[in-house]
């Protein structure tokens, strides 16, 4: 929760804030002290007050700030899979991640950009439906996977995905999935090899979704029939439930390659705890009551 402030506090975070990059270290050293004393606040108000900052101000305030959102995101991660359903529990570990990743440069919380998002969606269509949903998001909406080459830590980003209209693929299912949830439609994610898809049932069939291709809605027969003689294994992959869990854990594995190939090593090293953390407490048998 963001903390307002008053006239002196808000006259001392901007004079700190112009000497970001004084030439003094020992300035530096001063302001880098006094502004992790005001905590995740200073990208709040920064954003509301229309303050600009170069690329090397932003760096340094992330730099600044980073022990502050890392604390944050160990200490309230764990809480994740304390949520009652199990799209909640995929919505906050992915709030959490999101919240973590833009660090100063404030955005929305992504409920509040997940519920923006649907409300749009409302507009759009008078019956909600699966392939009316994957049209709005991936046509309309025009949201689309990041080139391989171009990929990056943002990617896995839902709340820069929103905002930018790129991701990598289960950033996009991922996003299909809330998205459904909040209009009553059941989606699942689809670990297909090479990518990742949707799924969904409509009587008794199964149908499998391509957010990457536009939101490409098609049978899971159409799909099996091109396998020939794989057609056995790759029926196992469509049909096989893949839980929250393995998608938080595949997100986060995302993130701690994605981070160590941009050299950000401790992100990279927050990510693998995180991952490590959650493998234990499968390991341990720890189930959360929502799933039994």
């Amino acid at each position: 929760m963001t903390t307002a402030l008053n006239t002196p506090q808000i006259t001392k975070l901007e004079a700190l804030l112009s000497l970001l990059d004084d030439d003094s270290p020992m300035v530096r050293e001063a302001v880098a002290r006094e502004l992790q004393g005001f905590g995740g606040d200073v990208g709040h108000y920064i954003y509301s007050k229309h303050i600009a900052l170069s690329h090397l101000e932003w760096d340094i305030l992330r730099r600044i700030l980073f022990d502050t959102y890392q604390q944050e995101l160990r200490e309230n991660f764990p809480k994740w899979d304390h949520a009652e359903s199990d799209m909640e529990r995929l919505e906050s570990a992915l709030g959490m991640l999101a919240r973590f990743q833009n660090g100063p440069q404030y955005r929305p919380d992504l409920t509040e950009l997940l519920d923006g998002l649907s409300e749009e969606y409302d507009a759009f269509v008078d019956t909600p439906d699966h392939a009316s949903l994957a049209q709005f998001l991936f046509v309309e909406k025009q949201i689309r996977c990041m080139e391989a080459a171009d990929e990056d830590a943002d990617a896995s980003n839902l709340s820069y995905v929103i905002e930018q209209r790129v991701g990598l693929p289960i950033s996009l299912v991922c996003l299909y999935m809330l998205l459904g949830h909040r209009h009553g439609l059941a989606i699942s994610g689809c670990n297909w090899p090479g990518s990742f898809y949707a799924r969904f049932r409509k009587g008794d069939k199964l149908y499998v979704v391509d957010c990457g291709a536009g939101g490409l809605v098609f049978e899971a027969d159409e799909l099996l029939r091109l396998q020939g003689p794989s057609r056995d294994a790759a029926e196992a992959v469509l049909t096989v439930d893949i839980d929250v869990a393995t998608l938080v854990r595949r997100t986060l594995s995302n993130l701690a390659f994605a981070y160590r190939r941009e050299g950000e090593t401790e992100c990279s090293l927050l990510m693998l705890d995180l991952l490590r953390s959650l493998e234990q407490s499968n390991r341990h048998g720890y189930h959360n009551s929502a799933a039994q």
